[in-house]
Formats: structure tokens, C-alpha cells, sequence
């Protein structure tokens, strides 16, 4: 009797007692017998002479033909073992016309399904959509995780797939002065400048560039770090000046040199705010370098919105400059400048709306998305993680490239490896030297020549 209703949509709506044209059942309620002609079977709604269902008869195999016979025969049991998986189903199955359906939704045999799976791939519309449809229709065993792995398995899908999330930034604090730096390279009017930013107070250093050689930068750098130290761990991007040279005079010095990802500036932040506030400062000077000079001397003993300015947290004072100050010159450490320094790096990692993705293993299969296209293609295993983990070196058909994990995913048309994740690695800097042999530098207003 249940099985008549399901072929109508009902909609209910409520009406006032005294509008009724007709008691309702609650005032006169009569009891009939029941009516054994009513017991119809939705079945019979089936429309056989639709060519669309040719796709089913077509393509029926031994185990749709039992399962028919055995629901036929009034599903007696046990159900036979190769008939196992349809258990779920068996309650709401019934045969018209060589035709097995589940309420209104049709049974599929096994040969008919890739077809099927493909007309309902058509619209390329993501796996739940897919899966909606499919549910609205049809039924078989396994039929979501079928649906799931036809859409992890389209190429097109794949290549259009939307852009994976930034991730959560990892605290990288450094516990003294010049224990972490990170270097940049910035232009301004086709005008080439150098910046190093300690970590630990955000003390900025800027110089001229009139060369954009190797030995132009190192020799700055070499310059600074005779001044105030020389740092345990330097950060840059992946530039021309930064490679085979300069990893040679990291490893010289003592300095464990590190690269942020290409196309990805955030892992490299540090430097980029800088790069921002001195590119602002130089506009602002007109980059007359004498008036840049006498800012940056300000700007460094500027109070940050912690109450503490840079050159207090890299001198533990600030610098004496033209302001009229009564204060004394050397003051004591205190113990304020760390609690507050803390608490702004716990702000600006709670600020940060990222997640963190999860890590691939070395000897993944992965796509990798063109950072100027966004476009998903495929590329190869994963050869090594570096760095902190969030980094992987990846052979494509362009050559091997070093990316961010947000610029990779999983190639779930291959079979995952075992999961591998100790070997986390340095990348290999390919090496270059320069052709310049004279460079012009200015370092705290005073012109160099090399």
C-alpha cells in the first residue's frame, strides 16, 4: 500500500475547520476492510519502449540476471554469495519488463555503468553534483565511490581545479639579534636597492645597487655583517643573485642559507613588509639618499604599535638622533621589550586565516598547478621535501622544479606510495658566476667602490 504514493509529489497546506467542503477523517473516521486490489506495484510506471533504456538491457551480464530471478522468486533466502553486495538494496527491488528498479530509481547492471558514469560526468559539474544527480536516478553497489573516482580520474576536472588555500604561517622567531635575517632585492624607477631585515627587532638595512651582480650583494652583505654580526640563518627568494656565488659565501661564513618558494612571497614575508615600508620612505624622500638616510635613522627608532622601536629591540636603546630627549642613553634591558615582542608574534599568527594542508609524502604522484595559468597538470613523483617540510622538489617535462605545497596535489589516478616523510633535504643551488668586475656600492651614505 506504501509503494502507491511514491510516484506523487504532495504538498501540504493548512485551512481553517470551517472552510472544509467535506468532513475530515478525525469527526467521521469509518473503518473499511482493506482493499486487496489497491496492492499495485510502482513498477508498472516504467516506460519499456524509451530507447534510453536500451543502455540497461543492452548490457545485462550473469549477475544482473540472478539478482533479477532471485527477487522474482520472492528473495528467499540465504541470498546467494556473488549477490552479496546488493543486500542493502534487496528490501526495495522489483522486476518490470526485465527491468529491475529500486522505488523509482533504476538498478544498473556492471557493464552498463562506465557508459552511464560518463553521460553523467557530462557537465563536468564536481563530484557532488555528480553524486547528486546520480542518487536522484539510479542505483548499484559502490555507486559513490564510482562517481568519486570518475571525477578524480578527468583530465579536464583536474587542469580547471580551483586553487588550494593559503596555509597557516609557521612561527619563525628568532631569539637574539641578527640570529635570523632575511634579504630582498627591490627597484624603484629602474633604480636597484639591497635589504636585509633582522627577524628578531625588524631593524632594516637598505643600500644602492649599481650593478645587480653576485659579488655586488655579497659585498654589501659582508659590509653589514662586519658592523653588527654575522647572522645564523639568512632567508631570500630564489633570484639570479642568490644562487651558486652567494651559496658559496653562505657557506664560507658559516650562514645556513635558505630559499622561499617560487611564487610564493608569504614564505619570504619578513622581507616583503620591509621591502614595502622602505619603498614608501624612499618615494616619500623622493630617494634623494642623504634625506633617506636621516628617515631611516628616524624610522628605526620610530615606536612599533608593541611600544618598542627597532633599534631598541636589535641595540636595547634607541639611536640618539635630532629630537630633544632627556632620557638617558643606556638604559636598562626590559624584561617588557620580550613579553611585548611575544605577544605580537601570537597576534600575527592568531590574525592569520590560513590552514595547514597536509603533507605529501616523497614518491607521491602529483599534479602541479602553472602559477600563471592556474591551470593543474601532471608532473611527476616528489624526490625531497626541504626545509621546514612545506617545500618539495618535483621533476615535470620543463625540467625540476622547486614549489610550495599549496601549488601541488595528490594524483589520485595513481596509487599512493608508502608514506615516507623523513627525508627533508636542502635544495641544490645550481651555480653562476658574474662577469662584473667593478661595483659601485653606497653603504650608510658612504660611496664604495669594489
Amino acid at each position: 500500500m506504501r509503494e502507491i504514493p511514491v510516484m506523487y509529489v504532495f504538498s501540504a497546506k493548512w485551512s481553517a475547520g470551517k472552510k472544509h467542503c467535506i468532513a475530515d477523517a478525525l469527526s467521521r473516521a469509518p473503518f473499511f476492510p482493506a482493499d486487496n486490489d489497491l496492492n499495485i506495484d510502482v513498477c508498472a510506471a516504467i516506460d519499456i519502449d524509451d530507447p534510453a533504456l536500451e543502455l540497461i538491457t543492452h548490457n545485462v551480464d550473469d549477475e544482473y540476471i540472478d539478482l533479477r530471478n532471485h527477487v522474482r522468486a520472492g528473495c528467499p533466502n540465504p541470498l546467494p554469495g556473488h549477490l552479496s553486495t546488493f543486500l542493502p538494496l534487496l528490501d526495495g527491488l522489483c522486476v518490470e519488463n526485465q527491468i529491475m528498479l529500486h522505488g523509482m530509481k533504476l538498478v544498473i547492471p556492471r557493464p552498463a555503468r562506465p557508459q552511464l558514469l560518463d553521460m553523467l560526468h557530462a557537465s563536468h559539474s564536481g563530484m557532488n553534483k555528480m553524486a547528486a544527480l546520480a542518487r536522484q536516478l539510479y542505483v548499484w553497489p559502490g555507486m559513490q565511490n564510482d562517481v568519486k573516482n570518475k571525477v578524480a580520474g578527468c583530465v579536464s576536472c583536474l587542469k580547471h581545479l580551483p586553487s588550494l588555500p593559503k596555509e597557516t604561517l609557521l612561527p619563525e622567531a628568532a631569539a637574539f639579534p641578527m640570529e635570523k635575517v632575511s634579504v630582498n632585492l627591490f627597484e624603484i624607477d629602474r633604480i636597484h636597492y639591497l635589504l636585509m631585515v633582522d627577524r628578531f627587532s625588524g631593524l632594516p638595512f637598505v643600500a644602492w645597487l649599481r650593478n645587480l651582480s653576485t659579488s655586488t650583494v655579497c659585498d654589501i652583505l659582508f659590509l653589514w655583517f662586519c658592523d653588527v654580526g654575522f647572522p645564523r640563518y639568512l632567508k631570500s627568494d630564489n633570484g639570479p643573485q642568490f644562487r651558486g656565488e652567494f651559496q658559496d659565501f653562505c657557506r664560507k661564513h658559516n650562514i645556513r642559507f635558505e630559499t622561499s618558494s617560487p611564487y610564493n612571497s608569504q614564505s619570504n614575508g619578513l622581507a616583503e613588509a620591509a621591502v614595502k615600508s622602505m619603498k614608501t620612505l624612499l618615494k616619500k624622500v623622493d630617494q634623494n639618499e642623504k634625506e633617506f638616510r636621516a628617515a631611516l635613522l628616524a624610522w628605526r627608532s620610530t615606536p612599533r604599535y608593541d611600544g618598542f622601536s627597532p633599534a631598541y629591540g636589535f641595540f636595547r636603546r634607541d639611536l640618539r638622533g635630532q629630537l630633544p630627549d632627556c632620557r638617558e642613553q643606556s638604559p636598562p634591558v626590559s624584561p617588557e621589550f620580550d613579553a611585548a615582542r611575544l605577544c605580537s608574534l601570537e597576534r600575527s599568527l592568531n590574525r592569520d586565516q590560513g590552514h595547514n594542508l597536509e603533507a605529501l609524502p616523497v614518491g607521491a604522484c602529483v599534479l602541479v598547478q602553472d602559477c600563471i595559468s592556474g591551470d593543474w597538470r601532471p608532473g611527476g613523483v616528489i624526490l625531497k621535501r626541504l626545509d621546514n617540510g612545506r617545500s618539495y622538489r618535483v621533476p615535470t617535462p620543463c625540467g625540476e622544479y622547486h614549489r610550495n605545497r599549496r601549488f601541488l596535489r595528490l594524483d589520485h589516478s595513481v596509487p599512493p606510495p608508502d608514506p615516507d616523510d623523513t627525508l627533508i633535504e636542502k635544495p641544490p643551488l645550481s651555480p653562476r658566476r658574474s662577469g662584473w668586475t667593478q661595483r659601485n656600492v653606497s653603504f650608510l651614505g658612504i660611496n664604495h667602490i669594489f
